[in-house]
């Protein structure tokens, strides 16, 4: 897009309008109006697509936030750590049928999430654990979406980058992703006896 309004402004720079005052003045403002425009517009996408940093506590507010959105949600998580206060466990047990965890089998409160209604699917030993977790979000919708969360430890100080995507994106590498995560839930679908 940048390169497009790169060529307008050169054109309109290199154009002689001698013969017509008002085009003279007016062709260059629209192409530095332009040029603006697509300057911002792709310093806007740089930072929209660049991942959400946050600390322990933050990155479990917003879990709690994606979480309680309308519609179908996987959780594809560890042992479940995050869960340590009520509000978040509230909105687990709340979002009851709409709700699919992947867990390992040793993760807490899995017998009370299983008996509020909520799907809970487990995997591994305690010697798999994933570089990543991901959320579904509004899974088999138009407007599905995808949050993928690593923990980075740098200094000491625990981070979590958390990466959005969707499904729908024009983004050929963002749609595989949200893919690749859908393949990863139905193969522990799969491993739990479920089809």
């Amino acid at each position: 897009m940048l390169y497009s309004h790169y060529a307008i402004f050169l054109a309109f720079i290199f154009t002689d309008y001698e013969n017509d005052p008002v085009l003279k003045w007016l062709i260059p403002a629209v192409a530095i109006a332009s040029l603006v425009f697509a300057l911002f517009w792709e310093v806007h996408t740089y930072w929209k697509q660049q991942p959400k940093k946050y600390n322990r506590q933050k990155n479990i507010e917003y879990m709690n936030r994606i979480i309680s959105k309308e519609g179908r949600v996987v959780v594809f998580a560890g042992n479940l750590s995050w869960v340590d206060n009520e509000t978040i466990k509230k909105t687990l047990l709340d979002k009851k049928g709409d709700l699919h965890l992947c867990v390992k089998h040793t993760a807490k409160y899995l017998d009370e999430f299983k008996n509020a209604g909520i799907h809970v699917y487990t995997y591994g030993d305690n010697d798999f654990s994933p570089t990543t977790h991901f959320t579904i979000i509004r899974q088999g919708t138009t407007n599905e979406k995808l949050a993928i969360t690593s923990i980075l430890d740098t200094d000491n100080k625990e981070k979590r980058h958390v990466y959005e995507i969707s499904k729908d994106d024009k983004n050929f590498k963002d749609k595989w992703i949200v893919y690749a995560a859908e393949d990863m839930f139905e193969l522990v679908k799969i491993i739990n006896g479920v089809r």
